[in-house]
């Protein structure tokens, strides 16, 4: 068994993927809270919701990965 199909890996990988969630959303809520949605607010709109799309693409992976 390769290090890539063990437990500790798929850990990582979800708990990875649950920091990039909760960070990527904290960004958001920041960004939405203190400059609205202005244009200057347009890159950390996107870098929050590249976190949070980052997470979910990990959780999904450790779901399928445990099938």
């Amino acid at each position: 068994m390769s290090f890539r199909q063990s437990k500790a890996y798929v850990g990582f990988k979800a708990f990875n993927g649950v920091l990039f969630i909760v960070l990527g959303a904290a960004i958001l809520v920041q960004i939405v809270h203190f400059a609205g949605l202005r244009l200057e607010a347009i890159p950390g709109i996107i870098l929050g919701a590249a976190m949070l799309g980052l997470g979910l693409y990990r959780i999904a992976m450790m779901v399928r990965a445990r099938r």
